[in-house]
């Protein structure tokens, strides 16, 4: 697996019952110590919510548009842990969210948005 480049040791993974993308994914990035970055439920819809991707997407789409296209490598590990520990602790965010509460980074987005650059 670790001479394989990604798209075969994904191939290969997935042919296992009960092994899915984000499984492979997590694999890639975490036992391979490859950039890769997986899609889970929190990341998913925190995509959504924030507008990077398509809302009628599904997963396994959003999962390809980020691995190839929009995060630089050296982030991808990181910043899906982020987004994990994020999904699961922000209170607008996590499962049942709470529309009335306030999303941390949101408000801390919305005070770059309103500065000149």
């Amino acid at each position: 697996m670790f001479k394989l480049r990604d798209e075969y040791a994904i191939k290969e993974v997935l042919q296992y019952h009960g092994i899915g993308a984000k499984s492979a994914f997590c694999l890639l990035s975490i036992c391979l110590q490859r950039q890769s970055f997986a899609v889970d439920t929190h990341i998913y819809r925190i995509m959504g919510l924030w507008g990077w991707r398509p809302r009628d997407a599904s997963r396994e789409k959003a999962q390809t548009d980020l691995y190839y296209a929009k995060i630089p490598g050296e982030l991808k590990f990181p910043l899906h842990y982020l987004f994990i520990v994020h999904g699961s602790e922000c209170p607008v965010y996590r499962g049942n969210g709470d529309t009335s509460a306030k999303c941390e980074f949101e408000q801390q987005y919305s005070k770059l948005e309103g500065q000149d650059t």
